[in-house]
């Protein structure tokens, strides 16, 4: 995804929306890497349904309540925001919980870098790709899918 204009930092970008459903209690165990809450890998592997297991999609919207929003089969544009590995040395956004006043309930989103303490983001100029980072867990996952690939 491209960004239509230029993004000061620390702007919000857009919702990442999907289907909301519970994770499995094997997902608060470790076995799933991070959530949108605390902005590092937000992707929601290991979660009860089959469905979100197999998906590339599902991401924490709140660990400790057990939600997730999977955008496999239903959601927005933000389903194609890559990460940052092989285009960038860093990602340009991230993502973050945030208020929707149109749904009246808490979403996962992706702002831009910086603003704050973080001011030395420039932000997103009009025409780059929008890029996050999935975070090592969702990398460490592929790579054991991989494995077990091979050896099928």
């Amino acid at each position: 995804m491209f960004a239509a204009q230029d993004l000061r930092p620390g702007t919000f970008i857009l919702a990442y929306l999907g289907r909301v459903h519970g994770g499995a209690a094997s997902c608060s165990s470790g076995s799933c890497p991070g959530s949108a809450s605390n902005s590092s890998s937000s992707s929601c592997r290991g979660c009860s349904s089959s469905a979100a297991q197999q998906s590339d999609y599902d991401l924490w919207l709140d660990r400790d309540a057990g939600l997730a929003v999977d955008a496999a089969r239903e959601g927005n544009e933000g389903r194609f925001v890559n990460d940052y590995r092989g285009v960038r040395d860093r990602p340009n956004a991230e993502f973050g919980v945030a208020w929707c006043e149109r749904w009246q309930q808490l979403c996962v989103g992706f702002w831009v870098v910086g603003g704050g303490a973080r001011a030395a983001s420039k932000g997103i100029r009009k025409g780059d790709e929008i890029l996050v980072s999935y975070g090592k867990g969702f990398w460490q996952e592929r790579a054991k899918e991989g494995r077990r690939d091979d050896d099928g």
